[in-house]
């Protein structure tokens, strides 16, 4: 259920969202996103199967984009600093496409699964 992140090496930090992980619970973390994500998936694979595909494919196909954005203008920097800025820069660009694309995941997983409760409503409230 996981989605690989590419992101570029040899830099001097690392976006909080990939890096950080606590032992409290939070989508503010890729790790426990990614948890939560598995968690859920697993208890409903049929259901969720596409939204994992998407998940994986999305996240893949924008981050890609972002390499291939930033890929040339790293090998041409004039100097190393100026590679690793653009290395980081490029990190926190695809971070924050990796969190919009699992929550949107973390979402539809959760809507598959909560429509599977035992305990659920059989009507709307009105």
């Amino acid at each position: 259920f996981n989605v690989m992140v590419p992101v570029y090496t040899d830099i001097t930090d690392t976006p909080a969202y990939v890096r950080d992980t606590t032992e409290t619970v939070s989508t503010d973390s890729f790790y426990w996103t990614s948890r939560m994500i598995a968690a859920m998936a697993d208890a409903c694979d049929r259901e969720s199967a596409i939204f994992i595909e998407r998940y994986q494919n999305t996240v893949g196909g924008r981050c890609r984009r972002i390499l291939n954005e930033y890929t040339p203008q790293i090998r041409s920097a004039a100097d190393e600093g100026k590679a690793v800025q653009l290395c980081m820069e490029a990190n926190d660009k695809v971070a924050a496409v990796t969190k919009e694309e699992a929550e949107k995941c973390l979402g539809e997983v959760l809507k598959a699964l909560s429509n599977r409760m035992k305990n659920a409503f059989s009507r709307s409230d009105a």
